[in-house]
């Protein structure tokens, strides 16, 4: 009678076996995470992008049922409540959930720290005003009148609305007098980069013909200055790297 084979010897991992498994799941949790962390970034720039096109639109209306005119800027109003941007509106719309996640971390992308605060700024055409003023008007750069459509001749090139920085109360941007002092008031590095205010990111801008489209930091103002309406101050108000 034969004795029983002898059943063969588990092994286990060893310890070099079980950190060399540890060390490729850690790898490949760090690829995932960064994979969903390019997607939510990505996620959070269309919905800006997105949120511009719903101003655009806005002001298109807005334009077309007065007189193709923009509105006027005034001491008691302002383009938000002018063109009818009601609280429910200004929470859906006006803000950007890229510069919610970098001022308040703590906040959900659908919450807005302040319901009156927005992350876009609209151009003063501060340009156009003292060009179409009676010299010594009071009122520019105060009150100045509604500009019209016709004023803008390049308006594929033109902004009319851009990003806000985080740390401004300013709702129109004015080039003049040109002390560049009013490129604190626009973020144009928000999107592409690890922080604001850096050449290595950009920004989106809503055109005077109602597009959208994203702008390297500085290409903004240079060659020519396309926060400028008249052909003038496009080339005399024009700002290029380095700025500072």
């Amino acid at each position: 009678m034969q004795p029983p084979a002898a059943s063969p010897t588990r092994r286990g991992f060893t310890l070099v076996e079980l950190l060399s498994v540890m060390a490729v799941i850690a790898v490949l949790g760090s690829l995932m995470l960064g994979a969903v962390a390019k997607t939510t970034s990505q996620g959070r720039r269309i919905a800006c992008v997105s949120n511009e096109r719903q101003i655009a639109l806005q002001t298109q209306l807005w334009v077309i049922d007065h007189g193709f005119r923009f509105p006027e800027r005034s001491m008691i109003s302002h383009w938000r409540s002018t063109m009818g941007f009601s609280r429910e509106k200004q929470d859906r719309y006006l803000f950007c959930p890229e510069e919610l996640r970098r001022i308040h971390p703590s906040t959900k992308e659908s919450e807005a720290p302040d319901p009156w605060a927005t992350s876009y700024i609209m151009n003063g055409f501060a340009d156009y005003h003292l060009e179409s003023s009676p010299a010594g008007d009071p009122r520019f750069g105060v009150m100045p009148s509604s500009t019209p459509e016709a004023a803008i001749l390049e308006p594929s090139r033109t902004i009319l609305f851009g990003e806000r920085a985080s740390d401004t109360q300013r709702l129109y941007v004015d080039i003049l007098p040109i002390t560049a002092t009013y490129l604190a008031h626009i973020e144009e590095g928000r999107h592409g980069s690890g922080e604001s205010h850096t050449p290595k990111g950009r920004a989106n801008y809503v055109l005077a013909d109602a597009s959208v489209h994203p702008i390297a930091f500085g290409k903004s103002t240079c060659p020519v200055n396309q926060w400028a309406v008249t052909e003038r101050w496009r080339r005399d108000a024009a700002l290029c790297i380095p700025r500072f």
